[in-house]
């Protein structure tokens, strides 16, 4: 996802981290409502990175928003990073997250980046806007350590198809690496493929045959390169 710089949070213990998600928590919410926060901290509890997102969020207080987190709610994801929000009581915060980054993106549809605005694909600011003001359509967040796998390589989730150049996808016509494989030279009638429109054929070709979908046992059984697959160079 391009121009959305993601910053890598190094996360303490399970148990430290609860700790400090605590103390934080009693500097940036009023006595009468740490109780509140303290109960979704709880619910995500076993969530290392909820837990993480928390502890973020409590300790940098976005926008200076002295309140406790009442939801974490889903609004969309893609290749493993999933966009969030927090639902506050008179705010909603915008949050990336990843296996193992965590960003804040702002609290108002206006302050997301355009890439970040079509990551979402909920429609243009004001549409957002307008979604996020009911935020209880939303999905609550299930927690990312449950997801389906992902590749490791193109990041897609499972039963997704691989972005197209994958290493680890399998070709559908010999069950070997796609990208390694010779299918894609015979189907096209070339020795190596040199233009965008070559990729863009074989791509069809592999959508009328069938692409193998990632699966969880997938691996890179050997070394490959994307030769072939990319466009050569000029």
């Amino acid at each position: 996802m391009e121009n959305l710089a993601m910053t890598e949070k190094k996360a303490p213990g399970q148990g430290a981290i609860l700790e400090e998600i605590k103390t934080f928590v009693c500097f940036a919410v009023a006595p009468e409502k740490q109780a509140l926060a303290m109960e979704l901290v709880c619910r995500y509890q076993e969530d290392s990175i909820v837990q993480q997102l928390l502890c973020e969020h409590y300790s940098s207080l976005p926008e200076a928003v002295e309140e406790p987190i009442l939801a974490i709610r889903e609004l969309s994801s893609q290749q493993g990073i999933y966009c969030l929000l927090l639902v506050a009581e008179s705010v909603s915060f915008f949050y990336l997250v990843s296996a193992d980054q965590v960003v804040y993106a702002g609290c108002r549809a206006e302050e997301l980046s355009a890439d970040l605005l079509r990551f979402i694909d909920l429609g243009d600011w004001a549409n957002l806007d307008k979604l996020v003001a009911k935020p209880e359509q939303f999905p609550l967040y299930g927690g990312l350590e449950k997801r389906k796998a992902v590749c490791s390589v193109c990041g897609v989730a499972e039963g997704d198809a691989h972005l197209l150049g994958c290493l680890v996808e399998i070709c559908p016509w010999c069950d070997g690496q796609l990208n390694t494989c010779n299918c894609r030279f015979e189907k096209l009638g070339v020795d190596e493929i040199n233009s965008e429109e070559e990729l863009e054929k074989f791509e069809k070709l592999l959508a009328e045959k069938g692409r193998v979908p990632f699966s969880a046992e997938q691996g890179l059984a050997y070394p490959g390169s994307s030769k072939g697959l990319d466009p050569a160079d000029d």
